[in-house]
Parts: C-alpha cells; structure tokens; sequence
C-alpha cells in the first residue's frame, strides 16, 4: 500500500486528511487516481487476478507436495508427511476426473501417516473421504479395512475387506485379503464373546459430563445518552451469574495469526485432517459441514455428494472471496471482515439499520487512518465489483465508514487454551488427572478471530465490567458477573481492566483504540487495585502501608502521588519518603551472578522504571529463566541449585514489594510452578496460597484471575496428596465458573470435570 500512497497527489492526500471535504468526494477523486495510475493498476491485478497469486488451486503444487510428503514418509518424519499432504489437498482441485484421483490419493496418503500417528478416528474419516470421491479406489477401502481392525471394529473391517476383494482382480491379491479377512473374523468371535461377558459389568463413565441446562435469557433494552450514545441495559433484578445473551456474528472472520490452526469458520482448533476449500487455497476447516457454511453451499447425498447453492442470506460468507484472489488473504483482517459485512448487507437490499448506527469516531481519527481507510476502500470497491459485477456507485465512502465501525465495534473471539499446550481445551480430551504427577492447570484466553454482534457491540466499556463475554464457536454468550438492579447499564470490558493496567494507561489505551475517555467509576479516581499493581514496602520495618510504584499516575490532588514519576514516593501510610530508585539494592546484587551466564535476552520485566535505575526489574526476570531452566532436560544435577536461587530472589522480591502487591502474586506463582516441575508440590502449596490472597484484594474473591490461580492449586495438592486442599479450591472454582461460564461450563473446560471426577473417589464435592 506504501506505494499507492505514494503515487497520490499530495492536494489529494491534504485533502483526505484534513476531512474537510466529504467522505464521498474524496473517495470519488481517489477512486479516478486508481482508474489511471499503472501502480494502482498493478497493485488491484496483484489481488484480483488468481494467476498473479499463490493462493489459487494448482495441480504441480500439490503434486510437489504429495512428492514431498511420500518421502517425509518413507524416512518416517510422519509430522512432515502430514503437513505436506494436508498442503497437497489445499490446492488440488476437483475441477477434472485426473484432480479428483489425485485428491483421492494424497486423502489415502494422509490416512496412511495418521494411521502411523496412531490418529485412528482421523484416518478412517480421511478414507471415507477418498471413497466418496472415488469409490472404487481399492487401496482407500483396503486401508481404511486395516484401520478399522487396530480400532477393533472387527464388523466394518470385514465389510471393507469384501469391498477390496470385489476390486481386487489379481490372484495374489484376492488370496491376501482372503487370510486377511479369516483372521478379522476370527477376532470378531472372539470379541462377540468378550462383549457378551461385558454386559454383566455395569459400564464407567470415563469423564463426568453435566447435563446440558437449559437456560433463559434475560430481558434487555438498547438505551441511548448523548455522553455514551446507545447503550444496553437490564429490566430486571439480576443475580450474578444470570445469562442475558446469546447471540450468532452479523460477519466473523478468523485472524492472520490462526489460519493455519484453526477452523474458518466454527474458529476451533483444527484436527491432524482439516478440509480445504473446493475452490481456493487459502482456508481450512475441521469439517465439511463448516466448509459447506462458509462457501453456502449443501451436501446432497442423494446425487453422489455434489454441492448445491443454498439460498441462505446468513450462509456462504467466504463464497465471495474465493477462486484463488488474494486479496482476502492480504489486506487487513478488518476490511476483509467489513468486506463481508458490506456482501451481506448487499444480499439483504440495505445496509442494516442496526449496524448503521453504530459509532465510527471517523471524524476523531487522525489523518494517517483517514488516508488508510480511503485507500483500503478503494481497493475494496474495485475487488467487490471484480467478484460480483454489482456494486452500486458510492461504494468506496460506505466502505471507508463501515472499515472503520468495524474498527470500534468488532470484538475478538476467544478460545479457552491451556499455556502448556497452546491447543484449546475444547478440543482437547481431558488429561490424565488421576496421578499425583499431572499436569498442572490453568485457564487462558486466546484470541483466534474478530467478529461484528449486533446487539453485544451495543454494552458499552467499564473498565470494572458488571458482565462477562465467552464463546463457543462462533456463538458469544454475556453472563452479569455482579449483581445488577433493573434499569442499569451492562458494561462489559472492551480490553484493559481494573487490576490489570493502570488507570492512566487504560485511558490512553481506550482514547487511542476508542476515541473517547473513560468515566466509569473505576477511573474517576486511583484505585486500591491501582495500588496494588506495583506497591512498594515502606522503608519503615513497623509500617504496612503502600508506597506507589511508578507508573502510579498522579491522577488526583493528593501530594503523595505527585511524587510518583520521580525517584522519591511518599508511603500513603506513615507519610516517610521512600527512595525507590535505591530500594532493591539487594535484588539487583542477587541477580548480578545470574546475569553473567544468562545468554537469552530478559522476555519481561516488572512494569515500570524506578527512576533511571532499572537494576531492580531484573528480578523477576531472574525467576522466569530459572523457571525454563528447570523445566529443561539438562537440569539434572543442578535442580536443587536453582530452587535455593529461586527461593532467594523470591526473598528479594518481598523485600522490594509490598506483601499485596500484584507482582509479588506473579513471582509467588511463578515459584510454585517451578518447585511442581522440581516435583516438590507440597512445597509449592503455600505459594499458591500466597498469590491467590493478593489476587483476591487486587480482584475480588468472585473473579475469573482467582479462579485460574485456584484451579492451578487444586492441581498442585492433587500432586501432593492433599485432597482436602484440592476439593476446597475446586469447589470455589466451580462457583466462580458457573458465574462466568454458566451451569455447563464443563463442556468447555472438560480437565476440570476430569479433575473433579478424580478427586470425588477421595471425598465429597465441597461447596463453597
């Protein structure tokens, strides 16, 4: 795009950043600069034109990758092998009979790998793939007869093998199958006789699953005030907890970052054998059934398989992008997002209402994004009216506001994830809980696409939220997480929250992203959890009052707090002037020797700077390494060394930082994940107990953080042996998940069910 700017006349570029000029004139003189200039010529034929790109169906690619793949197999590197046949099938098409053999074959080809990755269930369903597309393809129903048998369904094995004997013509063959075949039907009697002795066990639920709760959603009204504009609000009483919205994206899109890890349209993680797209290169999908939505098309078994158009309106929102362009996999994830808003506005016959008023803060944004927004409108008009030919005059300035409604009112999905993994739990079967030695559990979030709700895009910002946003798939549910009384605004978080930036920073982080300056009462004044983010002890021994770190904004009148950015800070307690440049002396001469052998660069450090020192900072830093290194194979011997080390700058952080402050909670936590991976878990209790304990005056005890660091020591005492100390803290982390998550949260963190599961054998459930 650099060069496009660049080609611009610069009375041109004046007058788009000076927005004196209206949207449509603008648009209408760039749009005619592109019609004439041979850089913006080449740039559109770059996105538009499938032959300029690599994102279109090619038949030597994917032979190349098959080639690749087959010897990635024959030397036994099957991690390989799968990426380069699940590549091979993204550009095969299935335009000629000779594409379609070749998509059977590289379909087998994967089964056979996953097959070796003992990915059984995926490896049928890759064969049956095959089969569909080429049902007299012997080795597909050989193959998948042989799966079948190591997954023990003896029956269907038979049944596969009686197809590959009726298209078996060689003698040698047929004579294989035949052994092949006496075999499975010999294992199959003597499963029937197993089973019959089965049935006299009652049979184990292996993972404790809660029924499925059907909830009611509670009233709500759109509001509207001149300081916030339109609002969401409650007409009732409601208790924390209480569900007040589901509701399926206007337009979804997922992120550059996780195209090639999850699925394009539910957005889950994708399994060892995603579907590609029939016509393009460019997404993948877990299923069928999601790549058939996302193109709009249906499976009609009654004619062989083949695709029909739906007349859906809701449906086919990559339809549009397809036919190996590039330009959806290029430009920016919100103009593509806009782009499909706009398509489906269009299939409608208006722009929606609702989404027209939503805000845009088009007049706030400075004239570098005003120019941005005018160029990727144009671009944008010219790659719709490529792809459907009817797009009406005036296009570019109604995309110029709607890039930037998307901007200030897309919200991001995220997937629950485990830091250990980084592979969403919802696709993860829950891990083995039942040893002393499991894995230590945690919650996190991860953003994995961007996605337009009308009616969610309308609670406005509080940086202390009263409701909490989760999905599944593509489907955003809002839960009140306090107690609201009728009449009241919903407010959810729309990034940084109380507890976790300060309030200067919050404020600068929303004026830039939003455009507008937050009066929630978070930020009408400096908090407790403000405080608390980085406190310092006082210099006094007999003094437990807070000394404010610096990045503390001296946001009120009060003198202690003018201090703040300079090397001195007034205890709010005792009134005594702490030189925080020189307060942790001693932290900084413990690390000095670390220092010396640590050849990584430091990846955190405690936010702030006391001062011009920043010796303090390393800390924290010091901790973090210690921690990989334990984690490493070679630690060996050296394992108890970096314990004491670890033990001794945690006593360097406690004498720097205030017992309640917020980063003192991470290096006790940090702590306690190394002494679990030094296998002393017992030891580990403590610090965990510590942590949760700042956490709940940072937060409040109902708080999801406080639940993540309780579900962390559940697993700590399970590994101990301490199964009253696990039970307690499941009990509270149940509470807290029902609020956030709802009643059947287990189905979207199935470790927890597992967990409880297990710890149930040794006690009652408690409650909290």
């Amino acid at each position: 795009m650099e060069g496009v700017k660049a080609s611009l006349p610069q009375t041109l570029v004046r007058e788009i950043e000076s927005g004196l000029s209206s949207v449509e004139s603008t648009c209408t003189a760039l749009a005619s600069h592109f019609s004439h200039n041979h850089v913006c010529f080449q740039l559109l034929q770059q996105l538009i034109e499938p032959g300029m790109t690599s994102c279109a169906k090619d038949r030597q690619t994917a032979l190349d990758c098959k080639g690749e793949g087959n010897a990635a197999f024959g030397r036994a590197s099957f991690k390989h092998a799968l990426d380069c046949y699940t590549k091979g099938l993204r550009f095969i098409s299935l335009n000629t009979q000779i594409d379609v053999s070749h998509a059977a074959t590289l379909l087998v080809n994967r089964a056979a790998t996953l097959h070796r990755l003992e990915l059984l269930d995926a490896a049928v369903q890759d064969c049956t793939r095959a089969i569909e597309l080429q049902p007299d393809y012997a080795k597909a129903w050989y193959r998948r007869g042989r799966i079948q048998a190591d997954l023990r369904n003896y029956e269907n094995a038979v049944e596969d093998m009686k197809k590959v004997l009726s298209l078996e013509s060689s003698v040698g063959g047929q004579k294989q199958v035949k052994r092949e075949m006496a075999d499975l039907e010999i294992l199959m009697s003597e499963m029937t006789v197993l089973d019959e002795a089965s049935h006299m066990i009652p049979a184990v639920d292996s993972r404790k699953w809660e029924p499925r709760i059907m909830e009611s959603v509670m009233d709500t009204s759109s509001t509207w005030t001149p300081e916030k504009q339109w609002g969401l609000s409650t007409e009732q009483n409601l208790e924390p907890g209480s569900l007040i919205l589901q509701e399926a994206p206007y337009a979804a899109i997922v992120l550059k970052a996780c195209r090639n890890s999850h699925c394009h349209y539910c957005f889950g993680q994708l399994p060892a054998n995603p579907m590609a797209c029939n016509t393009c290169a460019i997404p993948l999908y877990c299923t069928e059934a999601c790549r058939d939505k996302a193109l709009g098309c249906g499976s009609d078994r009654a004619t062989g398989g083949s695709l029909h158009l739906q007349n859906d309106i809701l449906s086919g929102e990559h339809k549009h992008e397809c036919g190996g362009a590039s330009w959806s996999a290029v430009l920016p994830t919100d103009a593509v997002l806009a782009a499909r808003i706009f398509v489906r506005s269009q299939a409608l016959g208006h722009l929606d209402n609702q989404l027209d008023g939503f805000c845009h803060h088009y007049e706030n944004l400075s004239g570098m994004d005003k120019l941005d927004l005018h160029v990727l409108a144009v671009v944008m008009a010219n790659v719709l009216k490529c792809n459907s030919g009817e797009v009406t005059d005036n296009v570019a300035a109604k995309l110029v506001l709607l890039i930037a409604r998307v901007r200030a009112n897309a919200m991001a999905i995220v997937s629950i994830s485990s830091p250990d993994t980084a592979v969403p739990m919802t696709e993860l079967s829950a891990p083995d809980v039942s040893s002393s030695t499991s894995t230590l559990l945690s919650i996190e979030q991860v953003k994995v696409a961007q996605a337009v709700y009308v009616k969610a895009s309308r609670m406005n910002h509080a940086c202390d939220p009263n409701v909490h946003v989760s999905f599944q798939s593509r489907c955003l549910s809002a839960r009140t997480i306090k107690s609201v009384l009728a009449g009241a605004p919903l407010e959810i978080s729309y990034g940084p929250q109380l507890g976790e930036m300060f309030y200067e920073d919050r404020q600068a982080w929303l004026r830039e992203r939003y455009c507008f300056t937050c009066t929630c009462s978070a930020c009408k004044h400096i908090t407790h959890s403000d405080l608390l983010l980085i406190a310092l002890h006082c210099s006094k021994a007999s003094c437990e009052g807070v000394v404010p770190g610096p990045a503390v904004s001296p946001a009120t009148e009060s003198e202690a707090f003018q201090r703040t950015l300079q090397k001195q800070a007034q205890c709010l307690g005792c009134g005594t002037l702490v030189d925080v440049a020189t307060a942790s002396i001693a932290a900084k001469e413990s690390m000095e020797e670390l220092e010396r052998s640590d050849s990584s660069p430091l990846f955190w450090v405690l936010v702030g700077n006391f001062g011009s020192d920043k010796r303090c900072l390393w800390v924290f830093s010091g901790v973090c390494r210690i921690k990989s290194e334990v984690s490493s194979p070679s630690a060996g011997k050296n394992l108890k060394v970096m314990v004491a080390a670890v033990l001794h700058l945690l006593g360097c952080c406690r004498d720097v930082l205030h017992s309640s402050s917020k980063q003192l909670a991470r290096v006790e936590d940090l702590v306690a994940q190394v002494l679990c991976t030094a296998d002393q878990p017992q030891d580990a209790i403590s610090h965990c107990q510590t942590s949760i304990q700042i956490l709940e005056q940072v937060y409040s005890q109902d708080h999801i953080a406080v639940a993540n660091e309780r579900l962390k020591l559940t697993s700590i005492a399970h590994a101990a042996g301490d199964t009253k100390c696990a039970l307690l803290n499941l009990g509270i982390v149940d509470r807290i998940m029902r609020i956030h998550y709802g009643p059947h949260y287990s189905v979207m963190f199935p470790y927890i069910a597992s967990l409880q599961q297990v710890l149930d054998k040794s006690g009652s459930f408690v409650k909290n």
